[in-house]
């Protein structure tokens, strides 16, 4: 189970590093888009904005695929939105590329908080509260990070291309060793599907 364990914390991790680069990075694209705090706020609107459209998303993909396949899709959707901010070099290429992120950073945080959950019945403990603290640890890496890349003078676009090549080769760290479980069947299956919306509404926002 200690692999499941390992695989799982990297994701959250991975999660944690994703976003809090991305932030760092917030100055640089006000500066070159010449955005006032007005435009700036707008823009940023757009990834809580794919967070919420993908929540109902990710809800009805569980119900049909394992967990751990989420949890590539929604790593496989960073290697493509990253290079896409890496280009973004206008307001609406720069909306566009956040609220993928928002999106794939839903989907992901969906699944493998899934994934804990199944961790959580097979070892029969709590253990979510350490995951979380894991996110916590990569979002203090990601900013430590990318301010030491900021003071090195790298762009954006390398340091984005650099998170890219990370995400890509962490898929073969951790996919293996995910909880390989059945799709999750929501009750509203049977009864009402209401129930099992809430339910995922409710799990975003106890998500890291």
């Amino acid at each position: 189970m200690g692999k499941h364990r390992f695989a799982i914390g990297m994701l959250f991790f991975l999660c944690g590093i994703n976003f809090a680069s991305w932030a760092t990075r917030i100055p640089d694209y006000k500066a070159l888009l010449q955005l006032n705090d007005a435009d700036l706020g707008t823009i940023l609107m757009a990834l809580p904005i794919g967070s919420l459209v993908s929540l109902p998303i990710a809800g009805w993909l569980l119900t049909i695929y394992r967990s751990h396949y989420i949890c590539l899709i929604g790593v496989a959707m960073y290697l493509l939105v990253f290079p896409f901010l890496a280009m973004a070099d206008s307001r609406l290429a720069l909306f566009v590329g956040l609220f993928l992120f928002g999106m794939a950073g839903d989907v992901l945080n969906i699944a493998m908080n899934t994934q804990v959950v199944r961790l959580e019945q097979l070892f029969q403990r709590v253990l979510m509260s350490s995951f979380h603290a894991i996110f916590s640890i990569g979002l203090m890496m990601g900013a430590f990070f990318g301010g030491l890349l900021i003071k090195w003078q790298w762009s954006p676009s390398q340091h984005f291309y650099v998170l890219t090549l990370i995400n890509g080769l962490s898929i073969f760290a951790f996919y293996p060793f995910l909880i390989n479980e059945a799709p999750s069947v929501p009750e509203g299956k049977k009864k009402k599907k209401v129930p099992c919306f809430l339910y995922l509404l409710t799990l975003s926002f106890f998500q890291p």
